[in-house]
């Protein structure tokens, strides 16, 4: 782990409450921060090169001074990402990020009736062989739902994901979704008990249930935060935040077996690394890049 380069001339790193990674197609990563401010930030690295500058994401308005709770980006094999996000007031808005860095403006989710937006309090994008995006988020009410994007911009109506063990609903403070090469997508989430669990969506559309990968020592893996991303061997590599307050790493086969929980080195290689918050992406050669903000 290393810190990035901070937004402000000459600041050694960025302080941030939150970020998110997507890994390009030119083995680059971009990367979100949210500043303590809550003003929405984006840069691109190449292993220990930071080649863009910050650049703080406009309102969708294209104003400055832009506020959000959360955040969360996906890279796409046109070299385009898309960038989702919730606003201070809850509103839910998406934008595409061109090949050439552009950034045209972000545009609110459709919600559940016609010419309504579409309010949450986490929401997660993960980008389809396709070129289809899939998204999760806790509505205002704080169930998990899920739609598509499809390449025309068109959404599929939001769905209500059931919960675990018969529950109607599922309800929590973190959660992730990634995209994998078969077409099917993965999701991770933390339940209300703290709990980690996950599930995955078939290409069909069907759900397969939620269900808690082993912890560390135990039948369950307790965190406060977590990220997920798939690999082009049909893997999908998980992070997450124990309750040691330190980053932990995993893996799901394509067989549906765990490795078991590794912890996730800090700057000098050996120590264990603090963290608040962790997400993480995936390049075309299988390597993964963690981005955290550190809690010390």
């Amino acid at each position: 782990m290393r810190p990035l380069p901070g937004a402000a001339a000459g600041a050694a790193s960025f302080t941030g409450i939150q970020s998110a990674a997507a890994g390009m197609a030119d083995g680059s990563v971009v990367v979100l921060g949210i500043a303590p401010d809550n003003g929405l930030w984006l840069t691109s690295v190449r292993g220990s090169t930071t080649l863009r500058p910050w650049q703080r994401v406009a309102a969708p308005d294209g104003s400055a001074g832009f506020t959000v709770r959360d955040a969360d980006i996906a890279a796409f094999p046109d070299g385009t990402c898309q960038i989702v996000v919730t606003a201070m007031d809850g509103t839910a808005f998406h934008q595409q990020r061109r090949a050439d860095g552009g950034l045209p403006g972000f545009r609110p989710l459709p919600g559940f009736t016609a010419n309504s937006r579409w309010g949450a309090t986490k929401v997660s994008i993960a980008a389809m062989p396709d070129g289809s995006a899939q998204l999760i988020g806790y509505g205002t009410d704080g169930a998990m739902y899920h739609c598509v994007r499809g390449r025309d911009g068109a959404c599929t109506a939001w769905g209500r994901l059931d919960g675990c063990n018969g529950a109607p609903t599922f309800a929590g403070p973190a959660l992730a979704i990634t995209g994998m090469p078969d077409g099917s997508s993965q999701v991770l989430a933390i339940g209300l008990d703290g709990m980690v669990y996950h599930r995955l969506r078939r290409l069909d559309g069907s759900w397969t249930a939620f269900l808690p990968p082993r912890g560390v020592t135990t039948a369950t893996m307790a965190a406060s935060a977590i990220g997920i991303t798939g690999t082009p061997d049909g893997s999908a590599q998980v992070v997450a935040v124990g309750l040691d307050g330190r980053i932990w790493h995993n893996s799901r086969k394509p067989d549906g077996s765990w490795t078991p929980f590794a912890r996730v080195p800090g700057p000098n290689g050996r120590d264990p690394f603090p963290a608040g918050q962790v997400r993480i992406t995936a390049l075309r050669d299988g390597t993964t890049h963690v981005t955290a903000v550190s809690a010390g």
